[in-house]
C-alpha cells in the first residue's frame, strides 16, 4: 500500500480534506502514515493580527461573508473538524519551517526524519508556497490542489473571480508541486459550469467534486506503478499561462465587482418576475439524418409545465415522442408520449410514468425481447429497466441494474458483442451532477453486475460530461451526443465521435456542436434522438410569466 503523509496546520481538517482522508483509510491501495504538523508562528496569529493584515481586502471578506450567509450551500466543504479517531495513533512530525515572504523552507534535520519515513506521496493541506528540500519528502512528490483552472487563473481567491468576472468556468487543478511556482506537474484537471449567482455555492461544487481527484490518481498510481503514471502524464504538453495574475482584491477593485455582481443579480431577478423559461419540443422527418433545426417543426406544451428530453419511437408506421413532463406546480417529472403523423398532426397523448420521485430521460432500447426503457431515476439512487407490456403506455419494471447511486441520464450501447452503459455521476454529496461521465459494461443489457471502466470517470467536465440521446451510428461513426453546459444548462449540444472503445480503453473526439441559435426565440438545447428517419430534439424559450 502506498504511505501517504498529510501536510497540516494543526489538528483539525476541512470537511473536504477529512473526506479525502476517510476514502483512502477505506481503500485497500494507500494508507495515512504520517502527519506532518507546521508549528510556525505564522500559523496562529490572532483575531486582531488577522484583521490587521486584511484591512485593505475588507470588502472582499464582507462580499464572501454576505453570500455565504445568504445563499450558503446544502453541504459546507470548509467546516473545521478535529482529527478522526482512528488517526490517533499515526506518527506526528512538528516542523517549524524557515519563513520567506510567502514561502516555507524546511530544516535539514526535518527534512531527515521525514525522508526515514519512506513516504510515497505527500498531500498539501496546509503550509504556504513550498520550496526546497522540502519538495523532496515523498517519493511520489507534494501532491496539492488549485482550485481553478491553472492555465486562466493561477491566483485566489477559489470561485471568487469566476462568479464576479461572469465567467462560464470554473476550473480545477491537481498537481504535483515543483521548484518552478505554478509549473507543477498537472495530473488531474475538471471543469464546472461557474455558478453565476453565488460565490460560497460555485466554491462548494468544485471543493467537494475535487475530493475523488487525489483517491482516484493514487489507486491510478498503486495499479500502474511510478514509471507507467508518470510517463502518461508527462506525455501531455506543457499549458502556457498568459493572463493576468488574480490576487485578493483590493477594497477598491472588490467594491467595483460587488457592485457589479448586484446589477447582475438585479437584472436575472427581474428577468425571472417577468418570464419563465420553458422547454418544448422539435422533430423533422429525415432519411438522411442531416439536422437543420430551422427547419424543424415545434410541439408546444401547456403554460403549465414543460416538456424536454424527447426519445423517438417508430411503432406500426407511426410516431411517438417518449418525453419528460414537468408540471410547474408539482416540481415533479413525469414520463409521457404523443403520436404524430407526418404532416405533424398530433393524434393522441398518453400517460407513461408517474412516481413519488422526479422522473425524467425516457431512454428506449429496442432488443430482440421487446422495447425497453431506462428512465432517469437519480433521485431514487436507482438505475431501473423497464419493459412495455401493452405499448405505448404500459411499463412494468424489470429489474434494478444499479443500486445506491446517483446517476443522471443513463443510456446503454451495444457494441462488438459487449453492452455499454454510459451514465453522469454524482459521487459526492455537493457536487454537480452534470460533469462526471461513466462507462460501464456487462454481457447482457439487463445485467445486475455492471465493470467498471479502468478509466472512470471517462469525462470531467461539464461541457461533455452529461448524455444527451441515445448513442447513433451514422455514416459508419459511433456518435455519442453530450450536453454542453459551458454557457447553462442546456446551452448547446456535442457531437462526439466515439474512436475508441474497449474494456481497457476509451477515446472520443468533438466532430460538432448544434447551439440553439435558429431563432423562433429558442436559446437552449440539450437532447437529441433520432429513430430511422425521424429526429426528435427540444429548446427552451422564455414566456411571459404573467399573460
Amino acid at each position: 500500500m502506498l504511505k501517504i503523509a498529510l501536510l497540516v496546520e494543526n489538528e483539525t481538517l476541512a470537511a473536504w480534506q477529512l473526506r479525502i482522508v476517510e476514502l483512502i483509510q477505506e481503500s485497500s491501495y494507500a494508507k495515512i502514515s504520517a502527519i506532518i504538523v507546521n508549528n510556525s508562528a505564522a500559523t496562529k496569529q490572532s483575531a486582531l493580527q488577522k484583521a490587521s493584515e486584511h484591512r485593505g481586502k475588507l470588502v472582499w471578506k464582507a462580499h464572501e461573508a454576505l453570500d455565504h450567509l445568504l445563499l450558503k450551500p446544502a453541504r459546507n466543504p470548509f467546516a473545521r473538524k478535529p482529527m478522526p479517531d482512528y488517526l490517533s495513533q499515526v506518527k506526528r512530525v512538528h516542523v517549524t519551517p524557515r519563513l520567506t515572504k510567502h514561502c516555507d523552507y524546511l530544516l535539514d534535520e526535518d527534512v531527515a526524519t521525514i525522508k526515514a519515513l519512506d513516504l510515497d506521496v505527500a498531500l498539501r493541506f496546509g503550509f504556504r508556497i513550498i520550496k526546497g528540500e522540502f519538495l523532496n519528502i515523498a517519493k511520489h512528490g507534494i501532491w496539492s490542489y488549485h482550485h481553478a483552472d491553472n492555465r486562466t487563473n493561477r491566483g485566489t481567491p477559489p470561485g471568487y473571480w469566476e462568479v464576479v468576472n461572469k465567467e462560464n468556468l470554473t476550473g480545477v487543478t491537481l498537481q504535483i508541486l515543483q521548484p518552478e511556482l505554478d509549473g507543477g506537474l498537472v495530473i488531474y484537471k475538471s471543469w464546472s459550469a461557474t455558478h453565476k449567482v453565488s460565490i460560497s455555492r460555485n466554491k462548494a461544487t468544485i471543493y467537494w467534486k475535487a475530493v475523488r481527484f487525489i483517491p482516484r490518481k493514487l489507486k491510478q498510481l498503486h495499479e500502474q506503478g511510478a514509471d507507467a503514471f508518470f510517463e502518461a502524464h508527462r506525455e501531455k504538453q506543457p499549458e502556457v499561462y498568459d493572463r493576468e495574475l488574480f490576487l485578493v482584491p483590493s477594497n477598491f477593485v472588490a467594491l467595483r465587482k460587488l457592485l457589479g455582481h448586484l446589477a447582475f443579480l438585479a437584472k436575472d431577478a427581474l428577468q425571472r418576475f417577468w418570464y419563465q423559461n420553458q422547454w418544448v419540443l422539435i422533430y423533422s422527418f429525415n432519411k438522411e439524418l442531416q439536422i437543420n433545426p430551422r427547419k424543424f417543426k415545434q410541439i408546444t406544451p401547456p403554460k403549465n409545465a414543460f416538456w424536454a428530453d424527447p426519445f423517438a419511437c417508430s411503432h406500426h408506421g407511426r410516431y411517438y415522442i417518449f418525453f419528460e413532463e414537468y408540471p410547474y406546480k408539482t416540481k415533479l417529472g413525469r414520463l409521457a408520449a404523443i403520436e404524430i403523423d407526418k404532416k405533424g398532426n398530433q393524434l393522441a397523448y398518453h400517460d407513461i410514468m408517474d412516481q413519488s420521485y422526479h422522473l425524467s430521460y425516457p431512454c428506449l432500447l429496442q432488443h430482440e425481447e421487446g422495447l425497453f426503457m431506462i428512465p432517469e431515476t437519480g433521485e431514487n439512487k436507482t438505475i431501473d429497466l423497464y419493459k412495455c407490456t401493452d405499448f405505448p403506455a404500459t411499463w412494468e419494471h424489470q429489474t434494478t441494474l444499479m443500486k445506491d447511486v446517483v446517476a443522471i441520464d443513463t443510456t446503454l450501447f451495444f457494441h462488438d458483442d459487449v453492452w455499454w452503459m454510459f451514465t453522469t455521476m454524482q459521487e459526492e454529496k455537493g457536487a454537480s451532477k452534470n460533469e462526471e461521465l461513466f462507462l460501464f459494461y456487462a454481457d447482457r443489457f439487463d445485467s445486475q453486475d455492471w465493470q467498471a471502466h479502468p478509466q472512470n470517470p471517462i469525462v470531467s467536465d461539464v461541457r461533455h460530461g452529461r448524455m444527451a440521446g441515445r448513442i447513433q451510428q451514422w455514416k459508419g461513426k459511433i456518435m455519442r451526443m453530450a450536453q454542453d453546459g459551458e454557457k447553462g444548462y442546456g446551452g448547446a449540444i456535442g457531437m462526439y465521435e466515439i474512436t475508441q472503445l474497449s474494456k481497457t480503453a476509451y477515446a472520443e473526439s468533438k466532430r460538432d456542436t448544434i447551439e440553439a441559435n435558429w431563432g423562433n426565440g429558442m436559446f437552449r438545447t440539450h437532447t437529441l434522438d433520432a429513430n430511422e428517419d425521424f429526429i426528435v430534439m427540444d429548446a427552451l424559450r422564455k414566456i411571459p410569466r404573467w399573460f
